[in-house]
């Protein structure tokens, strides 16, 4: 029986004409991991406080449908009960952080007092938990006056010491910069191993995959029968619409369903607004890919997008006073200071253009930017790329090794390394670099080199 099990499940805010849910269907088991990516606006955070009870009891809004946990309905949940079983962390720390407690101890300390854990415990669990998130050296300053990452890592810590059964983690990395993300995925790494059920909602592909796949379960291929993802049009299994047609009329239905799902349109419109110049076998892979991992892959795979972004014919040149850029990244901080202590200006969407005003590194990583509405900031040198010569982006430019270790990566599913995802991966990557369109990925005759970072027996 799974743990938790949405059954047809439909949501809208109080004052929207738009469900930010709609019918959706899904179970969460005890003890496996689950990763949760989607566009921005897409529902991942509804869904978080559907499962936290959030939903109904404090946003009120319409729901229908079931969400059960435990086999009980959450609206049936009692709050105060249902945090003690499931701990939520919060996308926004600022949200979180109660803003009554005058030490970060005491702040990571609170949901423990409220379920009346004995002092002596209480003490313990917190001042492990705070070595735990490296806030050690914080825990007599005041929360309120934390940097945006250090609230995330006392949000973080504050929920981990409840001790949950559940965490569902709402984006924990999006205030940190790349060592503080690294070390906070190390933490969710140990609660994996800990039998605890985690659902995590994040962008960055290459650390969610490490612990498990893109996808809770395979859905049966609409022609084969079989297992599989991205293989033909998949709907309702024993659907026999296939049956009996030509191989030219079910390859132009199949044309006809890439092009009605939007996946062409997706993918012109990401290339073409980001000002990247492509060819046609290049604009064909992108399209097979979209169709076989989702038309939204591109976009969410942040990595992937920013190596396909920066490719402008002057990247490499040197950086002048005066030079525009864009930010590569989704979801960058533009700093008060030049490091990851500093506070937050702004956060960036990708593409976000920006002047270089001195073009100095300061502390040998940070260049100090303006932004078109004059805010100034300090930006991390690897999410800020030059418009250097023009800043032509063109496919023909994006570097192959970097490509392939991201793109590649999209073989997995239930949390398994499939050779046959693999190898399509390899077809597409066939026909972007060499206009190949043959379905042979299984041959490797160009001899890609890939190797899974997390099943290193796994790889070509």
């Amino acid at each position: 029986m799974a743990f938790i099990e949405l059954k047809d499940v439909s949501y809208k805010y109080p004052y929207t004409k738009n469900f930010a849910l709609q019918n959706v269907t899904c179970s969460f088991e005890r003890g496996k991991f689950y990763g949760i990516i989607g566009e921005n606006g897409g529902g991942k955070t509804t869904l978080c406080n559907l499962i936290r009870g959030l939903i109904p009891h404090f946003y009120r809004g319409k729901l229908t449908g079931e969400c059960l946990v435990e086999g009980k309905d959450i609206r049936e949940w009692d709050t105060a009960e249902l945090s003690s079983k499931i701990g939520y962390v919060f996308q926004n720390p600022f949200t979180q952080i109660s803003g009554i407690k005058p030490t970060v101890f005491e702040e990571v300390a609170i949901g423990l007092e409220n379920l009346g854990v004995p002092k002596e415990i209480m003490l313990d669990r917190v001042a492990k938990v705070c070595e735990q998130l490296d806030i050690g050296h914080l825990i007599k300053n005041n929360p309120n006056e934390l940097s945006g990452g250090q609230r995330q890592r006392v949000a973080f810590a504050s929920i981990i010491a409840m001790d949950t059964d559940t965490l569902v983690i709402d984006e924990p990395t999006s205030q940190l910069d790349p060592e503080g993300t690294e070390s906070v995925f190390n933490i969710i790494n140990q609660l994996k191993h800990s039998n605890k059920t985690i659902i995590l909602v994040e962008h960055k592909i290459d650390l969610i995959a490490e612990f498990e796949g893109f996808l809770p379960e395979l859905t049966a291929d609409y022609i084969t029968d079989d297992p599989t993802i991205g293989h033909g049009k998949v709907i309702t299994t024993n659907e026999h619409f296939y049956n009996n047609l030509t191989r030219d009329e079910a390859y132009a239905y199949l044309c006809q369903t890439v092009n009605a799902g939007g996946y062409t349109t997706r993918t012109n419109s990401f290339l073409v607004s980001n000002g990247v110049k492509f060819n046609q076998n290049q604009f064909d892979a992108l399209v097979c890919f979209a169709y076989n991992c989702g038309s939204y892959a591109i976009t969410n795979d942040d990595d992937l997008s920013s190596i396909l972004l920066n490719t402008g014919t002057g990247s490499t040149v040197s950086i002048k006073a005066g030079d525009t850029g864009f930010v590569n990244e989704d979801s960058v901080n533009l700093r008060q200071g030049a490091g990851t202590g500093f506070a937050v200006v702004k956060t960036l969407d990708i593409n976000t253009k920006f002047t270089f005003i001195d073009a100095k590194l300061y502390n040998s990583s940070w260049y100090k930017v303006r932004l078109s509405d004059g805010t100034e900031g300090y930006i991390y040198s690897s999410y800020a790329t030059s418009d250097k010569n023009g800043g032509t982006r063109d496919l023909n430019n994006v570097n192959k090794s970097q490509f392939l270790q991201h793109f590649l990566q999209w073989h997995h599913a239930a949390g398994e390394c499939y050779w046959g995802l693999l190898t399509r991966r390899i077809d597409e990557a066939e026909m972007f670099f060499y206009g190949d369109y043959l379905n042979d990925g299984y041959l490797n005759k160009y001899n890609f080199s890939y190797t899974c970072p997390h099943n290193p027996g796994f790889g070509i």
